[in-house]
């Protein structure tokens, strides 16, 4: 079970009869990318708990992107718009009004980025769901174009609930073509981020940051496996040859944002073998 922040929940308070009845359906399953407040309910009913990353929390409250820490944000910005490049939102693109014309592009896009990735044969699935060529009602889709005007590099977001309303969102899918500039991903966020706080949403989300927080998770859990999480996050053979997992995290740092622990739990097993399971699951490997 994946705990995701952008999908509408029950109350707080119905959570522990909603695990219960869900541990007792599905026979004791692992939680992954779950919540402090998820991972104390599990903790209480002997599961084991181990952090597994962190996500950033932008509190668009107070957030900004002043200040000389997050020059390299506003210089992105700067840079694309010095060099002829353009930020749409996806009602925006060229070629919106004949959405199957601008779904083809973004699929072509999105193709091109899978054949510059280390594992490209495959998409990452379960904690993400499968990439959309074409919108879904309540995402958002920004697109940078080129100076020539073609679409060059993306972001999605999906939307956070809190009361049956969208305070916000959390990135779920970025596409790159092979050779644009690095400032792309970037450059995209602050123009979204800015829009949101405008609008008077409250957070924005920038996902997991797998295996970059190893430490104690203040829950039972095991040492070996948490010593486990820090060698991958360190190896250089994962970073290079499965998963760049140290520029996933670099990314979410370089925006000085909310750090929020993400936990993984297991209730008996090796959570060595749970944890491959969850990565064949994912297509991690």
């Amino acid at each position: 079970m994946a705990d995701r922040a952008r999908r509408p929940r029950g109350r707080h308070d119905h959570w522990p009869e909603l695990i219960d009845r869900f541990i007792e359906q599905a026979g004791r399953p692992c939680f992954a990318e779950i919540s402090h407040e998820t991972a104390a309910i599990l903790a209480a009913r002997g599961y084991r708990v181990a952090r597994i990353g962190f996500d950033t929390a932008l509190d668009l409250d107070w957030y900004d992107f002043s200040g000389p820490k997050k020059e390299k944000a506003r210089y992105a910005a700067h840079w694309l718009r010095r060099n002829g490049y353009s930020i749409v939102e996806e009602h925006e693109l060229p070629g919106a009004a004949d959405l199957p014309g601008a779904a083809d592009a973004v699929a072509a896009l999105s193709a091109q980025w899978r054949c510059s990735r280390i594992v490209h044969r495959r998409e990452m699935a379960f904690m993400n769901r499968p990439f959309p060529a074409t919108p879904d009602p309540l995402m958002r889709r920004f697109v940078l174009l080129s100076p020539e005007g073609a679409p060059v590099s993306l972001l999605y977001f999906d939307p956070v609930f809190s009361g049956g309303k969208v305070i916000g969102y959390v990135a779920v899918f970025k596409r790159r073509l092979p050779g644009v500039t690095p400032h792309a991903e970037i450059g995209i966020t602050k123009h979204a981020v800015e829009i949101f706080k405008r609008e008077g949403r409250k957070v924005v989300l920038l996902s997991l940051a797998p295996f970059a927080d190893p430490r104690p998770s203040g829950f039972p859990e095991s040492a070996a496996f948490r010593w486990a999480m820090g060698q991958l996050y360190r190896s250089a053979a994962v970073n290079r040859r499965v998963f760049n997992v140290q520029g996933h995290a670099e990314q979410r740092r370089r925006l000085y944002g909310r750090t929020i622990p993400r936990y993984f739990a297991w209730g008996c097993g090796s959570p060595f073998l749970h944890l491959v399971s969850l990565l064949r699951l994912c297509k991690a490997i």
